[in-house]
């Protein structure tokens, strides 16, 4: 039969005959025709996703061959470059064989592409204590999933138990396998407070003063005082002080130090002095004063009342009545006084009925 000119090839023998005017050549011309369709091309994947942060390409779609070519739609259309930029929609694979052929039938691949956004703060810059060993997590970021890095694009990923130091951080919120796109910047401060100094950090106070923390002696303001090295409880300042170890730090802002300074407390509180005699009695013309108590250690201090009071001279008068004594060791007095009963004694004046009095020589008068 004769075949028309738009009839499609199709693989097989065709035969051809020269027309000329009505007559055609007596012997025809044998083709071998074949038909090439390379057929449609596979994936594993008939959807695939990517990070936007990864600026996936065309040449990211995952086929199974290699010589393919990319459509944005399933017949016709123009050849997509390689390098095109990834969008969210449907893709179209033919296959390619050795001559240049494209398959027929495209493959339909569906693209998701998840974009990230930025994470977010209330505090672009940050303080933090070193006393407190702060760490990346530390960090305030408002989303979970927060991933840190040390640049801006690339760079290295920072362990969330990593040391803060200070500087910049760049974080990134992680969703399944994508990453933010941009990533947040954080400006990170680090307070250092030095150990609180001392002129002595052994301390003696006396008992009798009723000393308290208040009154440790350290060379910086905006002290506080710990029971203990590291944690512990806070000593409020007009705490009663007791012999034992107290740890001073600096206060500076809301930093503390990082090494707090021990200061060894010791109170001094002498006994009461003794005596022989706690009634003491004295004679008026001899003109007793303080000093002329009797007690039986010498570093001693008298008042007239059994506690505070302002001490006496020993050169005062000494009344009747009710001494204290309290006894001194270096700068402290005991707390407890010893008392003494003083009298002072003054006899009346003798009488007589002759206040002039006449003897005799010879009777040798006494």
């Amino acid at each position: 039969n004769l075949i028309a000119a738009s009839t499609p090839l199709a693989t097989g023998f065709y035969y051809a005959a020269i027309l000329d005017g009505t007559c055609e050549s007596d012997n025809r011309l044998q083709i071998s025709v074949i038909v090439n369709n390379p057929g449609i091309p596979t994936t594993d994947n008939a959807s695939q996703f990517f990070c936007q942060v990864n600026n996936p390409t065309v040449a990211d779609l995952d086929i199974n061959e290699a010589i393919i070519v990319f459509y944005t739609v399933p017949t016709g259309g123009t050849p997509l470059a390689p390098s095109t930029a990834l969008t969210n929609g449907t893709y179209y694979v033919a296959l390619l064989d050795g001559i240049g052929c494209e398959g027929t039938i495209r493959l339909a691949i569906t693209v998701t592409i998840t974009a990230v956004g930025t994470p977010t703060t209330t505090s672009p810059t940050q303080d933090f204590c070193q006393a407190d060993n702060p760490t990346v997590a530390d960090i305030q970021v408002n989303e979970t999933g927060v991933l840190f890095y040390d640049a801006l694009t690339g760079g290295n990923l920072i362990a969330s138990t990593a040391p803060l130091t200070a500087g910049i951080y760049y974080a990134s919120i992680l969703n399944g396998i994508c990453e933010s796109e941009a990533r947040l910047a954080i400006t990170v401060t680090i307070t250092v407070v030095g150990t609180p100094t001392t002129n002595a950090t052994t301390q003696n106070f006396c008992q009798g003063n009723n000393p308290t923390v208040a009154a440790i002696s350290v060379n910086e303001t905006g002290v506080v005082f710990y029971d203990a090295q590291t944690g512990g409880n806070v000593i409020p300042s007009t705490a009663v002080l007791v012999p034992g170890v107290y740890f001073a730090t600096l206060q500076n802002g809301a930093c503390e130090s990082e090494t707090r300074l021990a200061i060894t407390v010791t109170i001094s509180n002498p006994s009461a002095p003794t005596t022989g005699n706690a009634t003491q009695s004295f004679c008026q013309i001899d003109a007793p004063t303080v000093a002329d108590l009797q007690v039986n250690e010498t570093s001693v201090v008298f008042y007239n009342q059994i506690s505070g009071g302002t001490a006496l001279l020993p050169t005062d008068a000494l009344v009747s009545g009710t001494y204290y004594v309290a006894l001194l060791d270096g700068t402290c007095e005991s707390t407890n006084r010893l008392a003494i009963t003083v009298i002072i004694n003054n006899p009346i004046a003798p009488t007589t009925l002759n206040t002039t009095q006449d003897f005799c020589l010879a009777e040798n008068p006494t």
